[in-house]
């Protein structure tokens, strides 16, 4: 529904990003080169100087984002449009650098795919994702995050038993390896 069909401006977010402009649209501005994942101008309304060069600009979190035809895209989901045709809810960067935009780097994922290859949180105090020491108890609980609900795997003694329960259900639930590790 569009935004003027509601009579308010609709909220944009990662878990509902604005729509893409067509894939004609962004074939007629824009050029891929998806070995090397550059983005670049091919076409600019009002910027003849910007023709050939990059399309974005690096944002302070790694990714990189651009303006087309006046509104701001995370530069990710543009290419994956203008390689499928496809609108993509979630882009994956597989090797955990939002910088490197080559195509054999990028999927298209649902949410919890994406959890699964995701970096340890700054909040995590043992360095082990799903692992948390339980101060009263004295002892390590492991558990898992899945289909929105919490999965305890075992309370523990010792901080490499938890560890070894954390990262068996990683194996079997399909974690990617780098889930969890420092960035």
């Amino acid at each position: 529904m569009k935004e003027q069909e509601l009579g308010c401006k609709l909220k944009y977010g990662v878990s509902n990003p604005k729509p893409l402009p067509s894939q004609d649209r962004l074939k007629k501005v824009l050029n891929y080169d998806p070995i090397t994942g550059n983005l670049t101008w091919k076409h600019h309304a009002n910027r003849v100087d910007l023709i050939g060069s990059g399309c974005g600009t690096k944002r302070s979190d790694g990714y990189y984002s651009c303006h087309i035809d006046g509104d701001k895209f995370a530069v990710h989901r543009v290419i994956y449009k203008l390689m499928t045709n496809e609108e993509p809810q979630l882009v994956d960067h597989i090797n955990g650098n939002p910088s490197d935009n080559r195509w054999c780097n990028l999927r298209s994922v649902t949410s919890q795919e994406n959890n699964k290859n995701t970096k340890l949180l700054k909040n995590n105090k043992t360095g082990i994702a799903g692992v948390f020491y339980h101060e009263k108890q004295h002892r390590y609980h492991a558990n898992v995050r899945i289909n929105g609900k919490s999965l305890h795997l075992g309370s523990y003694a010792d901080i490499e038993k938890a560890k070894f329960a954390r990262s068996i259900a990683d194996k079997v639930l399909g974690f990617s390896k780098r889930h969890g590790k420092a960035a």
